[in-house]
């Protein structure tokens, strides 16, 4: 019985070693498809960004004789993700086929950040109605970097530097939000 009980604990014991062996070293990667996420670099570990639904806003000055604008508003004045102005930004997602062109489907774009938002201008409108300006948000998108990053995700990281501000990134009708606070101050 002995001799049946130690080979048992053996095997089990060389299970869990190869288990253990098989998961060391694998890249870790987003749970659910466009769901993006920084990479923790003190951990290597994945934190979800903070991820908003926008509203459409549409604004007048003096009853549309002044001109207006049209945007999308996400809530609260600062992002709840921060970094510091020269950290390495790191983001992560999950879902976009090798056949995609990244730059087709990910937009880095500032916010203009207000007291109890952030704003994103789509489109203006001049005096009386003249000089209407339609805004693309792809248009205005910061220049990225892209690396296929494990089996089935992306590595993002902005191209340049990014300065003091709020950040996000469009996905669909999501913006995944983060905040760039100067570098002594968090």
């Amino acid at each position: 019985m002995k001799p049946i009980l130690a080979l048992s604990l053996c095997a089990l014991l060389t299970f869990c070693l190869i288990a253990e062996a098989q998961t060391v070293g694998k890249t870790q990667e987003p749970e659910y498809d466009f769901v993006y996420h920084y990479l923790d670099q003190a951990s290597g570990s994945l934190v979800a960004l903070e991820r908003q639904t926008p509203s459409v806003s549409f604004k007048t000055k003096f009853m549309g004789y002044g001109g207006g604008k049209s945007t999308y508003e996400v809530r609260g004045g600062r992002s709840t993700v921060r970094f510091k102005a020269g950290d390495k930004i790191e983001l992560v997602v999950r879902g976009i086929p090798a056949t995609v062109d990244p730059a087709t489907v990910i937009t880095l774009v500032r916010f203009d950040a207000k007291k109890d938002k952030r704003e994103l201008v789509i489109a203006k409108v001049g005096a009386m109605g003249l000089g209407s300006k339609t805004m693309n948000p792809d248009a205005g998108g910061l220049p990225i970097n892209t690396v296929r990053y494990g089996s089935y995700s992306l590595k993002i990281s902005p191209a340049d530097s990014l300065a003091p501000g709020e950040y996000g990134i469009i996905s669909t009708n999501q913006f995944f939000c983060f905040g760039i606070d100067p570098a002594d101050r968090r």
